[in-house]
């Protein structure tokens, strides 16, 4: 009966331990569980649900990480652009001042991704980091053409929009919707060949079409 009773004390112990010692070296895999239901049993129950949520944590840093360091290269791929664009003078005098708005917006949205990443170590949740409004998904294509233009450019890629006159609203986070169809209009141009096609969709969203010729 001693043994038994030592054995039914000291296995839940060794459960948490060898769960702490996973937590420790940020492995959350080995979630705790003891089908008991006294004091033991709920304190594994509440330490297993802590592990779960440490690991759901620690995956949307390591996306977030992921999409922030990847976001980071287009805003400084349209700076440069533009830049170098007006260095060797390929715009117009009367393009110059959208030119530089274009340049300013960006350096804006660029600072703005910075700051989520020094926001997240703050974060209880990633939901806090978008901000949803009702935005016009015509002026979000229209924004990505603008942006992506210097690497079109540089690839001899022509964008074709096709957007309705009047106007699709949806409820988007405005800055990461950009940087979303940004995205897709750089893997477009990357595997297109001369041209690709940009256009609304239904339900509000958008997409870029790569047509290779014939």
């Amino acid at each position: 009966m001693g043994i038994l009773l030592t054995r039914q004390i000291t296995k839940p112990i060794t459960i948490i331990k060898t769960a702490i010692e996973h937590v420790k070296n940020r492995d959350f895999s080995a979630v705790p569980e003891l089908k008991s239901k006294d004091e033991w049993g709920n304190f594994v129950h509440a330490f297993a649900a802590m592990v779960q949520s440490l690991r759901a944590f620690d995956e949307g840093q390591k996306r977030f990480l992921q999409n922030a360091s990847h976001e980071l290269k287009t805003p400084l791929m349209a700076i440069r652009g533009y830049a170098e664009g007006l260095r060797d003078e390929v715009f117009d005098p009367e393009e110059a001042h959208r030119v530089l708005d274009i340049i300013a917006q960006e350096s804006v949205r660029l600072k703005r991704i910075v700051d989520d990443l020094i926001y997240l170590s703050k974060l209880e949740t990633l939901d806090e980091v978008y901000h949803f409004v009702q935005f016009d998904m015509a002026i979000a294509i229209y924004k990505t053409i603008e942006r992506i233009h210097p690497l079109a450019k540089e690839k001899g890629i022509r964008i074709m929009p096709d957007v309705p006159e009047h106007m699709v609203f949806a409820l988007v986070d405005r800055d990461k919707i950009v940087q979303a169809l940004l995205n897709h209009a750089a893997n477009a141009i990357r595997h297109a060949k001369r041209q690709i096609y940009a256009e609304n969709i239904e339900g509000g969203g958008a997409r870029f079409i790569i047509l290779l010729p014939a």
